[in-house]
């Protein structure tokens, strides 16, 4: 049983060691005081940061990609408008080579009608040329036998006449006859030959066209696979472009699911500070007194008219050093903080968003503040202001408005942290108040 309870005993002190170092994150503060922040907290802020700085990166990177999705499309545009005119003019192309297949089908159907006539005319012609050998053959073999003949059997002077006559004209529609063939013979011939031309020049041309028309499409190929290159380097980039949307997808979940974990933590740290509060209230003379009366005799002014309460006071607080005390109390968010003692501004910082609880490690975990320098060594400090409402190199007195109440930077709830530093030594603001 002894080891059972020691072992109990053991396991408890470990946890309880382990929550006491993870509770609160350590940050560091432009003047190098001790940190105020729990471990855990200062690994949520760093992890924070990284994932911004990567959701940063992310987020160029997106931006490239849209940028180079838009060149995509405006290229594939460019190509669609080449295609489409190439397209125009290879119908254009088509439309001519139909009317020049046309026309030559044309021409070629009067090719095979000129040479039917041509055959019919040649033949006309060999008829005639035949009968005309005959009748110079005829009378080759008999001479002048059937002349004299014709002659003699003429009845009379006029027979003989009539006879001569129409011998003649025989021999004159003959010759007549022949120089007429022959006549149309050469015209079809001529014909045929000019068509023949025209035909030559169709078909010259129709070669020049579909040459022509085999350059469009050589166009047209290498348009159709540039264009489908630019589709497969557009698809590409949206595949990036979604896996870029999840990954700031995935980071905004961690930044979500770090929120939820520094809340967590941030409200252990209000119900230690509320259970503290407690028990300084309820065990009077260990702590110095939290709330300071208006009337002081000190050096220095009271820092926030009308706001006396120390939420937590100079001196060790969560295992460390707490250099400066925290006054606090309801509504005194964006009341006036005022310049303990006459002095000049020589630092101020701004130019932090967060004025709500949290730990986002602007200024160095004090958010915008102010730092003026007193006589004799003596400067005071005013952190975690929502805005800042002065400039460095500023004189002020007592009183002079500085800024305003917030909760900017390493802060549990609106509050002003105020220091007081002698010579570079942090020392108890409730000594000069």
């Amino acid at each position: 049983m002894n080891h059972k309870r020691i072992k109990l005993i053991a396991l408890l002190s470990a946890a309880c060691i382990a929550l006491g170092c993870c509770i609160f994150p350590q940050f560091t503060n432009p003047l190098h005081i001790p940190t105020i922040s729990a471990k855990t907290l200062e690994e949520i802020n760093q992890e924070r940061e990284e994932i911004r700085k990567q959701q940063e990166q992310k987020q160029q990177e997106l931006e490239k990609l849209l940028g180079s999705i838009d060149e995509q499309e405006a290229y594939q545009a460019v190509l669609q408008e080449k295609i489409d005119l190439i397209n125009k003019e290879l119908s254009l192309i088509d439309q001519q080579l139909r009317s020049l297949n046309n026309d030559i089908s044309d021409k070629e159907s009067d090719i095979a009608d000129l040479e039917l006539r041509i055959a019919d005319q040649q033949s006309d012609i060999d008829k005639g040329l035949e009968t005309f050998k005959a009748r110079v053959r005829t009378l080759y073999v008999h001479g002048n036998d059937s002349l004299l003949s014709a002659l003699v059997g003429a009845t009379d002077f006029y027979d003989v006449l009539a006879k001569i006559d129409l011998i003649n004209r025989i021999a004159e529609h003959d010759d007549e006859m022949m120089n007429t063939l022959t006549a149309q013979l050469e015209a079809l011939n001529e014909n045929k030959a000019d068509l023949d031309a025209r035909v030559a020049a169709l078909e010259l041309k129709r070669t020049e066209v579909q040459s022509l028309r085999s350059e469009y499409d050589k166009s047209y190929q290498q348009l159709d696979a540039a264009m489908t290159e630019t589709e497969e380097v557009k698809l590409e980039l949206e595949r990036q472009k979604n896996d870029a949307e999840a990954w700031i997808s995935n980071y905004q979940n961690r930044l979500d699911t770090l929120s939820s974990e520094e809340d967590a933590i941030l409200a252990e740290i209000k119900r230690q500070e509320e259970e503290k509060h407690k028990q300084e209230q309820t065990s009077p003379g260990n702590n110095p007194p939290v709330v300071i009366p208006p009337e002081q005799s000190g050096v220095l002014a009271w820092p926030v008219p009308g706001f006396y309460w120390i939420s937590s006071p100079f001196g060790q607080r969560w295992g460390r050093q707490h250099r400066g005390i925290d006054i606090a109390g309801g509504g005194i968010h964006n009341a006036p903080i005022t310049a303990a003692a006459s002095g000049t501004v020589t630092k101020v910082v701004t130019g932090c968003p967060h004025d709500s609880k949290g730990f986002c490690g602007c200024g160095g975990g004090y958010g915008n503040y102010v730092i003026v320098t007193h006589s004799n060594g003596m400067s005071t400090l005013y952190a975690h202001m929502s805005r800042v409402a002065i400039s460095v190199g500023t004189q002020v007195s007592a009183g002079t408005v500085l800024g305003y109440v917030g909760s900017t930077g390493n802060s549990t709830g609106y509050h002003l942290h105020f220091s007081v530093i002698i010579n570079g030594t942090y020392v108890n603001p409730q000594l000069y108040l």
